[in-house]
Parts: structure tokens; sequence; C-alpha cells
């Protein structure tokens, strides 16, 4: 026989929040980054959107008031591909935030996403993010994208905020883990 309370296997996610969207401009997950963990994955899940062909966008808060880090020292690449393979291509030196996806249809909880934001809460560091994300696009088409980049600032952060270019987020949930050992 095996004693199975002695295995101590783990997934190396911890659970930090699970936050459901229902109709807003914007939101705002505060204190998730602490010394706890170095690094974090964020899911997104069937997320939604009150206005057709929109970009869904991020921004860091600030540790030491949860303001938006919204200086324009956001640089990142994307590609991907729409439809029957169409190229997608995006990206952005010093802009105001980090642009996810774009062109999401407002139908059938159109966005998933999965972003690592590596050493958010280290002093010294500059934050970085990878991601990759999908769903429906406006117009009926099918549409990832896969990018990263980093914030060109050492501040330290402790939440994220979530919003469309226009409209509200109307669905969904967002589910911040920290990495375990990171």
């Amino acid at each position: 026989r095996i004693d199975y309370s002695l295995i101590k296997g783990t997934s190396g996610l911890s659970l930090i929040s699970n936050t459901t969207i229902s109709s807003a401009s914007y939101v705002d997950i505060t204190n998730q980054f602490s010394s706890s963990f170095v690094n974090y994955k964020v899911i997104g899940s069937g997320i939604n959107m009150g206005t057709d062909n929109v970009q869904l966008r991020m921004r860091m808060l600030k540790e030491s008031d949860d303001s938006q880090e919204n200086a324009s020292q956001y640089n990142y690449s994307i590609v991907g591909q729409r439809g029957a393979g169409n190229a997608v291509d995006d990206g952005a030196t010093s802009a105001a935030e980090y642009v996810i996806i774009s062109n999401n249809a407002n139908t059938g909880q159109a966005i998933n996403f999965e972003i690592n934001i590596y050493k958010p809460f280290v002093s010294g560091h500059y934050t970085s993010f990878t991601h990759i994300a999908g769903g429906r696009r406006s117009g009926g088409d099918g549409h990832m994208t896969s990018g990263g980049g980093y914030l060109n600032l050492t501040t330290q952060y402790s939440g994220i905020k979530f919003y469309f270019s226009s409209g509200t987020l109307s669905a969904g949930n967002i589910i911040v883990f920290g990495i375990s050992d990171s």
C-alpha cells in the first residue's frame, strides 16, 4: 500500500486571487505582488467586452499607492495569426500601456489569456512580461497573439489593471498565481 499523504506534489503555482468581472470600465487587482514570490502567472478566462473591435490593455499598479503606471515606458512586441493564417503584428516603444490582444469580438466571452509577470516587486529590477492570448476576433475569425516586453522603470509594483481601449469589460475571471520557487 501507498500512503498518499506522504507524497508532496505541487503544481508550482499558489493561488493569490480570483476576480470575477461584471460590467466595469476597468478592473484593478491590487495587493497581488509581494516578497512572497518573485514571478507571477495571470490567467484571464472568458473575458468579454461591451464594445466590438477593441484592444485589451494592461498597466501595472505601483506598490507605493496602487496608482497606475501610465508613464510612457512600456516596450513590447506581439506576433500572431488570425483567420486562415493572416499575420498579426503589433508592438510599441515608450507606450503608456501593454497591449495584450486587439480587434476582439464583443460576443461569446471572446478572450482568454495567460501572462507571466517577472519581478514586479523586486527592488531595482525592470518588470518584464510574456503572454499568449486568443479567442474570437471581430468579424468571427479566430485569432491568437504571443508577445513580450518590459517596463523601462525599476519601480516596485503590487497589482495590475486591465481595461479595453474603449467600452467596458462585461464578463470573465482574472486569476493570479504566485510561481513557487521563483
